[in-house]
């Protein structure tokens, strides 16, 4: 499993700059299609997945000793379960945090979380949000590691204000009081 993340973060983090352009000018090409093509990602992955048949085909065809058996498999069982596992672990994580309502402060970052999505997605369209997301995947860890003692210095100062906001709307927020009978 960390063989796969390893060449994704090499490919974002440039260190394999002809793997990563390639990568980054597909990505810009499937986005261009969605957005001005009128072509639906399902279209598009059709058309790969068509377009490498073909090639595969004709390849194999001309030379079919450089292919393996019908028993090959393209991924094994571990990576599968691997892969499988990792989601299932993230998603119980990520949902059980957000759906356990036991802490006030878990419910204020929930919301204000989705308060900046919707206003994000007023602010572009989902074609658009997952371009930009796409350009800053790739931008943001060139940045980095170029300016790394300045962003660093900027996170401590924002985590600091961010601690003295959020102590500030918990001290707020008025506290349950406990039911007494009489």
């Amino acid at each position: 499993m960390a063989e796969g993340w390893e060449k994704v973060h090499s490919i974002l983090s440039w260190k394999e700059p002809k793997l990563s352009g390639l990568v980054f000018g597909c990505l810009n090409l499937v986005f261009y299609l969605i957005v001005f093509g009128d072509c639906s990602l399902i279209e598009i992955l059709s058309y790969i997945c068509l377009s490498n048949l073909v090639v595969v085909f004709i390849y194999q065809t001309i030379n079919p000793s450089t292919f393996p058996d019908d028993e090959y498999e393209f991924v094994s069982r571990e990576v599968l379960e691997d892969l499988i596992a990792f989601g299932n672990d993230l998603f119980h994580k990520t949902f059980g945090k957000i759906y356990s309502l036991k802490s006030t402060e878990n419910v204020i970052q929930v919301l204000l979380a989705l308060f900046i999505a919707t206003f994000v997605s007023g602010l572009f369209s989902t074609a658009g949000f997952l371009w930009l997301a796409t350009i800053l995947a790739f931008v943001v860890p060139i940045a980095y590691s170029s300016q790394k003692e300045q962003v660093d210095s900027q996170i401590q100062f924002v985590k600091g204000n961010w601690d003295g906001v959020k102590n500030q709307v918990k001290a707020m927020i008025p506290k349950a009081r406990s039911c007494q009978r009489d």
